[in-house]
């Protein structure tokens, strides 16, 4: 590795973690790995990172935060609920796949090491955030026919969606009629009494 200084070096180590996430997985973010394609000893990330979780939970949480902006940008133009259906559902790009890998990785590591599931439970509590803002600005442009408690909507709305992975994630494909944005957008519509226009 050469000389850098040490935030270069940090900021190096974790761009090759990130690396790693997105072409194999969360859990392919391993020292010895990182170390290797940065042509380095693993005494060098260590001396950045305590252990392989602290890592990981830096990788994860590098790697959502580069992917926000794009999600982020591309919910701007859609009305609130719209908004909040992609949120919960997930984008129809190729951004999803990463996306729900992403979280699925996390969520795993996260049942297992405490450095991980702080990095997952500050992102999660940021979605919920995020989705409580999109149930306030549809309730104040009068798009709901009820009122209701944006966050514990958005607690319910955030849960539907870990279920819906956790569902996924064990059931697949195999011969399950799965139509996640339908589903969502059922869920929305119940919750806050609120009809779609047909797609």
């Amino acid at each position: 590795m050469k000389y850098m200084s040490r935030k270069e070096r940090r900021v190096a180590i974790v761009d090759a973690a990130v690396g790693l996430v997105w072409e194999k997985g969360l859990g392919a973010a391993t020292v010895r790995a990182v170390a290797e394609a940065l042509q380095a000893s693993p005494g060098q990330i260590h001396h950045h990172f305590g252990s392989a979780d602290e890592l990981r939970a830096e990788a994860f949480r590098e790697a959502w935060r580069r992917m926000t902006p794009a999600l982020m940008h591309d919910l701007e133009t859609l009305k609130p609920l719209a908004r909040l259906a992609v949120l919960i559902a997930g984008p129809k790009n190729e951004q999803h796949v990463l996306i729900q890998r992403l979280w699925r990785d996390a969520l795993a590591s996260a049942r297992m090491d405490e450095s991980v599931r702080k990095a997952v439970r500050e992102e999660l509590l940021h979605w919920q955030n995020v989705i409580a803002s999109a149930l306030a600005e549809a309730n104040a442009q009068g798009d709901l026919s009820q009122s209701l408690n944006e966050d514990h909507a958005a607690h319910r709305m955030l849960a539907l969606c870990l279920g819906l992975d956790a569902f996924d994630e064990v059931v697949g494909s195999d011969g399950v009629n799965f139509d996640r944005e339908v589903i969502v957008r059922e869920a929305i519509e119940r919750e806050m009494g609120f009809q779609f226009e047909e797609m």
